[in-house]
């Protein structure tokens, strides 16, 4: 049994295909920011450890 027309399975794949690009480009961005300045910005180190 064909639930989806030929044309329909291609536009379903297009449409997986840019989520999958989507989500490999936002992980490759976060994984590229830069470290900031903690110092400048006045602020502390979460991963430092420091509690009150």
């Amino acid at each position: 049994m064909h639930f989806l027309t030929a044309r329909e399975r291609r536009v379903l794949a297009f449409v997986v295909f840019l989520l999958a690009v989507g989500w490999a480009v936002q992980s490759w961005r976060l994984s590229q920011t830069p470290k900031t300045d903690l110092a400048a910005t006045g602020l502390e180190d979460p991963s430092s450890g420091a509690q009150e």
